[in-house]
């Protein structure tokens, strides 16, 4: 799994962009080749198809989970949004993963969406927070590679049942004056 690298460019046109700079930025990022895939989002979506990948990926002593004999494809980006998850001690979920896969190269991803559990928005608007990961978990299913990988069953985390951080968060702040 690798994510693609983007660049930001500006592009100074007094007359052209309206901005009171006459400055706009573009985010770019290198052209993705094969068949573009949404494997997840960050409102929950988690993509459910059953597409094998090689047998390099399981070695001939450890199980298999599906007919193919080998891991489904459509694990792996699971397995790694689940991952980030445990990773952060429960703090921050990488997912919103999507882009192109090949048997040479593996997964090449963009434009991820990281959640966290801190108050507001802290990686931006596609933050979702404590929702979005409790919207990840519930549409998420572990299978073989979050087993070997030696993820915990989503049911056990604290961080995803502790409704008193939602209230905190919720909460008018205090006026002074």
């Amino acid at each position: 799994v690798h994510f693609v690298p983007c660049w930001i460019y500006e592009a100074d046109d007094p007359k052209r962009y309206s901005q009171a700079s006459g400055v706009a930025k573009f985010v770019v990022e290198e052209r993705l080749e094969g068949r573009f895939l949404k494997w997840n989002n960050n409102a929950g979506h988690v993509r459910q198809l059953n597409h094998c990948i090689t047998d390099a990926i399981v070695e001939d002593d450890e199980e298999s989970v599906d007919d193919c004999g080998v891991e489904d494809i459509e694990s792996v980006p699971q397995a790694f949004s689940h991952f980030t998850f445990e990773n952060s001690n429960q703090n921050e979920l990488v997912c919103d993963l999507q882009g192109v896969w090949n048997a040479t190269d593996g997964f090449t991803l963009t434009d991820p969406a990281i959640l966290s559990r801190t108050r507001g928005r802290r990686y931006g608007r596609t933050d979702t927070g404590i929702q979005g990961m409790r919207k990840f978990f519930d549409t998420h299913r572990c299978g073989f590679l979050c087993r070997r990988l030696g993820l915990n069953d989503p049911a056990t985390y604290e961080a995803l049942a502790d409704r008193n951080f939602e209230r905190m968060s919720a909460s008018p702040r205090a006026s002074h004056g």
